[in-house]
């Protein structure tokens, strides 16, 4: 079963996001290796993630995101 660990950067400014290059919001998204697009209800989503056979199961940078599995009791681990 995997392990859901949640990592967040805060800016000085009090900003949330993933980490990434200066000009990430003016540039086309990219397509990440390894990410998956929850689809449906998103604990439901999280829980058949946690069922997979892997180590971990990384999310970066998103409070609306992290926010629901946490009221669901789905992460392991809080790191920042």
């Amino acid at each position: 079963m995997r392990k859901v660990i949640v990592t967040e950067w805060m800016s000085l400014d009090g900003v949330v996001q993933a980490p990434g290059a200066s000009d990430e919001d003016t540039r086309e998204p990219l397509e990440w290796q390894n990410s998956t697009v929850l689809q449906g209800a998103v604990p439901d989503a999280v829980r058949a993630l946690k069922e997979e056979d892997s180590a971990y199961l990384l999310v970066m940078g998103s409070t609306q995101l992290v926010e629901t599995p946490l009221e669901h009791d789905l992460v392991d681990e809080l790191r920042n």
